[in-house]
């Protein structure tokens, strides 16, 4: 009988992981992954990106280089890019969408919706996965078309025996200091 975990038993369990095991994830699995961030919202249902599963070792580390932060001990056996399209997207501070483009602010949400979503079905299905934000002008090349823009990626593996699935545990702030009464 399989036990389906509750969406904040799910929220719980999730970690960033930083130790990945050499094994490949199958195709079955990143193709999972990828309905995940499928089905992600985004602003008027735009659907501003498209999704480069990079799995050449080279690309990856290249990739890993090019993050702004991550303590990595080991490499993801994937890493699956969040592409912004430049007929989707615009730099530009507007609100909602102009001539076709979205707004700078409702891009950058647009990108990190399905990285959550990819993050999350990982935890589901026992993959340990990272969130990167890139310096795109670090960037190896991964297949990016002209004007696309690679802000956001997120590394997919098999956690490293020995380590916990969950990756690592940060303590959380009690909701008293997170919440407080609106007028």
């Amino acid at each position: 009988m399989h036990f389906m975990m509750s969406f904040l038993e799910l929220a719980k369990r999730r970690r960033t992981t930083y130790e990945f095991s050499p094994k490949a994830v199958p195709p079955s699995l990143l193709s999972k992954l990828l309905e995940a961030a499928r089905w992600a919202p985004s602003p008027l249902n735009s659907q501003p990106y498209s999704f480069i599963v990079v799995k050449s070792k080279a690309a990856i580390k290249g990739i890993v280089d090019a993050a702004y932060y991550g303590n990595f001990h080991t490499y993801p056996s994937a890493i699956i890019v969040i592409a912004l399209l430049p007929e989707k997207a615009s730099e530009k501070s507007h609100r909602g969408m102009v001539g076709g483009k979205l707004g700078a602010a409702e891009s950058s949400m647009s990108i990190s919706m399905p990285a959550l979503m990819m993050e999350l079905e990982a935890a589901d299905i026992g993959l340990g996965a990272c969130i990167l934000s890139l310096d795109e002008k670090k960037l190896p090349k991964i297949g990016l078309k002209k004007g696309e823009r690679a802000l956001l990626a997120v590394g997919i593996g098999y956690s490293r025996p020995g380590t916990s699935t969950t990756g690592m545990h940060h303590r959380r702030k009690p909701l008293s200091e997170l919440v407080r009464k609106g007028l």
